[in-house]
């Protein structure tokens, strides 16, 4: 499917600038920037626009970046990974499960139906 295409694509591009010595894997501090990224880049719906269209301020910015990334190393802690650096599977695999991860894979699926549209 396209979208599933472009949605690895987009994943595969931040996982690659994350990790910077070029290893194929994440540590914990590059995996931490990795989700932060994402939680900012896809915010609960709520959090986009209010009902006049006026945009709010997310609850990540609010709260601090500190708190976002506390949350994220929470979960990474409890993932069924064993400690240590994360490869683009093992991270992908996690991530289309979470919430933001879905949010990620709507958006272009999204993308995909707005393109189709406009041809």
């Amino acid at each position: 499917e396209l979208a599933l295409l472009l949605w690895q694509k987009r994943v595969r591009h931040l996982f690659k600038f994350l990790d910077k010595q070029g290893t194929g894997k994440l540590q914990d501090e590059e995996l931490e920037h990795f989700h932060t990224a994402m939680a900012c880049e896809f915010p609960r719906p709520e959090e986009e626009e209010t009902e006049d269209g006026a945009n709010t301020v997310p609850s990540w910015m609010s709260r601090g970046l500190g708190q976002v990334a506390s949350k994220f190393r929470n979960q990474a802690s409890k993932r069924s990974l064993d400690a240590g650096p994360s490869t683009y599977n093992q991270v992908v695999t996690c991530f289309l499960q979470s919430p933001v991860g879905k949010r990620s894979y709507q958006r272009c699926l999204d993308d995909i139906c707005c393109m189709k549209e406009s041809c």
